[in-house]
This record gives structure tokens, sequence and C-alpha cells, in this order.
């Protein structure tokens, strides 16, 4: 299979890259980096460090995962 001249277009992204700022029993406070967009009412699934090194998501004891649940 060869594929030529083609484009995705992901607008919105399906992902946002920001930083971790505040952590809260009830909330996390995420500043979002530029040219990324903040959707207020869009449900995080997840949030996961990433490894600028590797170009993927980190994996090691200093990292971490969140995952969001169904607040009650």
């Amino acid at each position: 299979l060869k594929l030529t001249s083609f484009s995705i277009d992901n607008n919105p992204l399906s992902f946002t890259t920001g930083y971790v700022i505040n952590v809260n029993d009830k909330y996390v406070d995420i500043q979002v980096v530029p040219s990324h967009q903040t959707d207020i009412d869009r449900q995080v699934q997840a949030i996961f460090r990433y490894d600028s090194i590797e170009m993927r998501p980190g994996f090691s004891l200093n990292t971490y995962e969140i995952y969001q649940s169904h607040p009650n």
C-alpha cells in the first residue's frame, strides 16, 4: 500500500497539550499551550505525562496517568 499527496484534517485536535499547575482533591488546573484549544464542556477521559525525548507517553515510576471518574 502506497499513499501519496494526502493530508489529514484533525480540527479540533483529539488531544490538548498543557501543563498541570495545581492539583486538588476536586480539580486539576491545567495551563493549555497556545495553538491548542480548550473546550470547557468536553469531558476529559485521561491525562498522561508526555516524554519529549522519546516523543510518546511517558512510562516510569515518575510518570502519571489520571483518569476522570464520574462526579457524585
